[in-house]
């Protein structure tokens, strides 16, 4: 096996339970409204007909849009979320478990293993927040396709662009909490944050007293 793709498994299976948390978080929040709606239908509180939308009307692939743009606003923010906490320790995880001897002693460069800790620390969340954004859509156009109303390109427009809005963000912040982690043990992003706060602070009060 090629020493990069064996170096990504081992990183897959040491994060993999962290990896899978936002599809079991999802998951739940599926659980709970499907729970809602379904107690709301048989009490009689969930009438179906107010869903329904005037096939005349222009706007409609533009609410079909934002429908699915705003669909992964929940799944991207947790993205960036799982993307910090995993970055923040990636090059200092073989130390805390006392495995860093081990790793160094193989015939593995160190660029090599940081390039595969930074591939499934961020990458990782990418491949998470694609297929939660694919099961998103699937749900959320049948059920727009059942009320007849279903446009392709408002669609998928809409999703591709908020996946691509949230790859950016988590790319950014990801990147800097990676670089961060090289240079703190332990909790890097809070760290550096704290870190440039204080010198914003700093700078705010020689400016005041200037």
């Amino acid at each position: 096996m090629n020493k990069f793709k064996a170096l990504i498994w081992k990183d897959y299976h040491i994060h993999k339970k962290t990896l899978f948390i936002p599809f079991w978080i999802i998951l739940g929040f599926y659980a709970l409204i499907t729970l809602s709606m379904t107690v709301g239908y048989f009490r009689g509180d969930l009438q179906i007909a107010q869903f329904q939308f005037d096939s005349q009307d222009l706007a409609v692939p533009s609410i079909i849009f934002f429908i699915n743009a705003l669909l992964l606003g929940l799944p991207g923010f947790i993205a960036i979320l799982f993307t910090i906490t995993l970055s923040q320790s990636a090059l200092n995880d073989d130390m805390r478990r006392n495995c860093e001897l081990f790793h160094r002693s193989q015939p593995v460069s160190f660029w090599l293993r940081s390039l595969s800790k930074y591939v499934v620390t961020i990458g990782g969340n990418w491949l998470v927040l694609l297929i939660i954004a694919v099961f998103n859509y699937l749900v959320a156009n049948s059920i727009l396709a059942y009320f007849g109303q279903f446009s392709l390109g408002a669609s998928l427009n809409g999703m591709l662009l908020s996946f691509v809005y949230f790859v950016k963000i988590s790319l950014l912040i990801g990147s800097i909490t990676f670089l961060l982690s090289a240079i703190f043990k332990d909790k890097a992003f809070f760290t550096g944050v704290g870190i440039l706060l204080g010198f914003q602070f700093l700078f705010v009060l020689s400016l005041i007293h200037i």
